[in-house]
């Protein structure tokens, strides 16, 4: 809050930069207060640091519609969160189509594709299961042939995605591609939780029972009964172990640089 008022008030920093300088620290500072629970703060300063990097916005310069994409990404997640779903969905739309404008290098596409998977999510909040069905694929499509490059780097938002495919599957009728990216969704976060088992727990038993609806839809109920053990014996583990923290490690927020 300090940096914000001081770059509002300084005579020391005019015009463009200053510009910028104030509108990084707002995206970042509203990524800080979604982290804390302050949503309604986070969509405020983060709506400002869209209308700076709006007013700023260079039509033939890459890093110009790089840095407006992740502040609209922030203030989906920050609308998400305060239930505004409606301007959730306008602000994530606009993210997807700044990134696609641009995206030829990997962590361009990578950015599409978390953006394509949130937009399937908006999608999915309001009850348009049908218009969830194009971005969901196509987030998965983009980024699979990333995370076989560098897995360890991605299996996180792979994760998300075939999630997402899943649950829009499911509610669209596609039984069987929903189960199908379950079942992969649930071998990335088995191996996402053999390398950090403290952080991943609760991210690996939801895989686990969403893999059980699956399975039930299937009527495939003997190995639905081995999946609903498996998730039990999981729940045992964790209230034996040491309180720790169980965060999802994706992450939702983009900090601006320098």
């Amino acid at each position: 809050m300090a940096a914000v008022e001081w770059l509002r008030q300084s005579p020391h920093v005019r015009g463009t930069k200053r510009r910028a300088d104030l509108a990084r620290t707002l995206s970042n500072l509203g990524a800080d207060l979604a982290e804390g629970g302050e949503f309604a703060a986070a969509v405020a300063a983060t709506e400002e640091a869209v209308g700076l990097y709006r007013r700023a916005l260079d039509e033939k310069q890459p890093s110009s519609k790089r840095v407006l994409a992740f502040a609209l990404h922030n203030l989906g997640g920050a609308l998400t969160l305060a239930r505004d779903h409606i301007r959730a969905l306008e602000a994530t739309s606009e993210c997807v189509a700044l990134i696609r404008a641009i995206a030829t290098a990997e962590r361009d596409l990578e950015q599409l594709s978390v953006g394509l998977t949130n937009l399937a999510l908006c999608h999915l909040r309001l009850g348009q299961d049908c218009a969830a069905v194009p971005p969901a694929n196509e987030g998965v499509k983009l980024l699979r042939p990333l995370a076989r490059k560098s897995p360890a780097d991605r299996d996180s938002q792979m994760l998300k995605a075939l999630s997402t495919l899943s649950a829009v599957s499911a509610r669209t009728g596609a039984k069987e591609l929903a189960l199908n990216s379950q079942r992969e969704a649930l071998t990335l976060a088995r191996r996402l939780y053999a390398a950090d088992p403290e952080r991943w727990t609760d991210e690996l038993a939801r895989h686990l029972r969403n893999l059980a609806r699956r399975l039930a839809a299937h009527g495939l109920r003997d190995e639905e009964k081995r999946i609903r053990s498996e998730v039990a014996e999981l729940e045992v583990s964790k209230n034996a172990a040491v309180p720790g923290t169980t965060e999802q490690s994706e992450p939702r927020w983009r900090r601006v640089g320098p």
